[in-house]
């Protein structure tokens, strides 16, 4: 009986010294940037709430949305959080035209407009929610809302931890190593254009978007190598909405802009299908203000070193325990003789 309470009294030590030990441990480089989700989904519209796990000095969180057509972000900055936003961007994709260009790939009053579809209203269904969130694998998450013309729709591509992203069609996203590198604050936008194949050489199609910006800012127009750049407040914390310059048909093809203070006009030459990347993110203020000191009484050295005082002294008192238990039982065992 003396040696299983002396081998529950080590158990209990271990389970007491672990958790903590990893309380005092950092968070794993491959994790740091990791940042969970919450979501709310129906077949008409999405939406989700990101914020940062706590691991960095700052704290930041955002809002993504779409609904009837319109894309926004949502940005709140330290502890006033999920009050008010200190900025929020939107992108609503207005119309889709066919049209026959007059060669210069500015949609304008010498073109021919073949038809036209509009984008802008209850005119989608998202794709059906499995385990509430979209086609789930993993870290990733992926919805689509289809056009009810048939002739168009988005697909959302999410992540909640950096992920070597895979794709045919081009992406304005970092590269490392040979891949293109989606991170959680980074929303993948694929629209898809179907049924808009012709052989005529100036046959085009037009997207046109409307955007704004509140929080005091304005929208800038910014040219990168490979892909443009919507982006909101200029700076470290900044959001940004960003299209690659080619997209992908039955061949690669060029993708001409045309954009204005509040209108992003993208052209492409009539194929089928037609396959396009965009990226919506945040800059986070979060990883730019550094990784959180570990608290001096959390440190590793002091944590653990708790943790062995704490185990000692357990030891102790069940070594000392065991011993008056023993002895107690010795006594009980000599009245019985005795009587």
């Amino acid at each position: 009986m003396a040696r299983k309470l002396f081998l529950l009294c080590l158990a209990c030590v271990f389970m007491l010294l672990s958790p903590t030990i990893a309380s005092a441990s950092t968070t794993p480089p491959e994790r740091l940037y990791d940042r969970q989700y919450s979501a709310l989904f129906d077949s008409k519209k999405f939406w989700i709430s990101s914020s940062t796990i706590g691991q960095f000095n700052k704290e930041d969180g955002f809002d993504l949305g779409f609904e009837n057509g319109t894309l926004w972000l949502k940005y709140w900055y330290t502890s006033d959080q999920y009050r008010y936003p200190d900025w929020s961007f939107q992108i609503t994709f207005v119309e889709l035209m066919e049209l026959y260009d007059d060669g210069d790939h500015v949609l304008d009053a010498s073109d021919v407009i073949l038809s036209s579809v509009n984008l802008t209203g209850d005119f989608y269904t998202l794709s059906p929610p499995i385990e509430s969130f979209g086609i789930r694998n993993g870290s990733k998450h992926e919805l689509t809302a289809y056009h009810y013309s048939g002739k168009f729709q988005l697909t959302f591509k999410m992540t909640t931890e950096p992920d070597n992203y895979t794709s045919l069609v081009d992406l304005p996203l970092r590269s490392q190593d040979g891949h293109l590198m989606q991170m959680p604050t980074e929303v993948v936008v694929i629209p898809s254009f179907l049924g808009f194949g012709g052989n005529e050489t100036n046959r085009s199609i037009a997207l046109i978007m409307n955007t704004s910006a509140s929080g005091g800012y304005s929208v800038l127009y910014q040219q990168h190598l490979g892909y443009r750049e919507l982006n909101v407040t200029n700076g470290t914390e900044g959001g940004y909405f960003r299209w690659s310059t080619t997209a992908l048909g039955l061949t690669p093809h060029g993708v001409v802009d045309t954009w204005d203070p509040s209108n992003l006009t993208l052209m492409y030459p009539a194929d089928d299908p037609l396959d396009h990347g965009l990226v919506m993110g945040v800059n986070s203020i979060a990883p730019l203000s550094g990784l959180a000191e570990t608290p001096d009484y959390l440190t590793d050295a002091k944590a653990y070193g708790v943790g062995i005082f704490v185990a000692i002294v357990i030891i102790a008192v069940a070594i000392i325990a065991t011993i008056i238990w023993r002895k107690r039982a010795l006594e009980m065992e000599q009245e019985v003789i005795e009587r």
